[in-house]
């Protein structure tokens, strides 16, 4: 029997009479297909490709728990805005993946800093007017000798129990202190010279260069004197204008006799005095005691 075109009506075909064979391949339209008609059990596994989903319509709640690996993630993809705050903890840092220029300015504080990890080599500056305690501090081994300038002492670094016990020689004190330093003889040294007793200043008559060294500012005498009451005796650093740096002493007592005296007087740099005694005097004994430095 012949059919018409269009002559099938709906109403004609029975139900479940339209089966897979009966349909074209491609035939069944997305117009033809009911809104959530197909569900998960007839897609096929696979079926659901990169092309069939539409752009952002995966979203987090789409997701399985640790569905995303590592392979997934694309190099890069993990910027710092996408890690929580404490996330990242030393177990999850790659050894020696840290370097140098991912370090911020002044993020290594003291305490992220390993005692006795800041070696010597490790050190690399001018130091400052005062050194500051290093821990570990530098010790005597490290320090070249001679390396520790006057420049790199802070003021009143230096206190009494880092000196050794006579290390401040004369030569080291600048003002303000005298040593005296005794003649070292062994018998009294008594020195009579050719002294004029003719009451005339005698300019550098009296030489002791031979035995108060060169740089004693003063001379410690020791003077004996023998003669009449009243005579005198006078020394004078060299050259008489000096009138204050001398000594002028008289014989004493009735009769007079032999007279012993100390004196200072303060030295020119070639050690010579001048003299002046009466022509009464009968003897001059002079003794050098010391001097002073």
């Amino acid at each position: 029997m012949s059919l018409l075109p269009n002559e099938v009506k709906t109403e004609n075909i029975a139900n479940s009479a339209v089966t897979t064979p009966k349909i074209g391949d491609e035939q069944v339209t997305s117009a033809k297909i009911k809104n959530s008609a197909v569900t998960t059990d007839k897609l096929a596994t696979g079926a659901v490709t990169g092309s069939k989903i539409g752009d952002g319509q995966i979203y987090g709640s789409k997701l399985r728990d640790g569905a995303v690996r590592s392979e997934k993630i694309a190099s890069g993809a993990v910027t710092s805005a996408k890690i929580g705050e404490a996330q990242v903890i030393g177990s999850r840092i790659k050894d020696n993946s840290i370097t140098n220029e991912k370090i911020a300015r002044n993020a290594v504080t003291t305490d992220k800093i390993v005692n006795g990890s800041v070696t010597p080599a490790k050190l690399s500056f001018t130091p400052p007017s005062a050194v500051r305690p290093i821990t570990p501090p530098v010790t005597t081994d490290e320090i070249a000798g001679g390396a520790v300038s006057a420049e790199k002492l802070a003021t009143n670094a230096v206190t009494t129990e880092k000196i050794a016990n006579g290390a401040v020689t004369p030569e080291k004190l600048s003002g303000g202190f005298v040593k005296y330093v005794p003649r070292a003889v062994a018998t009294w040294d008594k020195t009579r010279m050719n002294f004029e007793f003719d009451g005339v200043l005698h300019e550098d008559g009296m030489d002791l260069s031979a035995i108060v060294p060169a740089g004693a500012i003063a001379t410690h005498l020791i003077i004996e004197v023998s003669g009449p009451q009243g005579e005198a005796f006078q020394i004078y650093a060299n050259q008489g204008a000096k009138i204050c740096n001398s000594f002028i002493g008289f014989i004493q007592g009735m009769g007079g006799g032999l007279g012993r005296v100390h004196c200072v007087i303060y030295n020119d740099p070639d050690r010579l005095f001048d003299y002046l005694l009466t022509p009464g005097i009968g003897d001059v004994v002079v003794a050098v005691a010391g001097w002073y430095v």
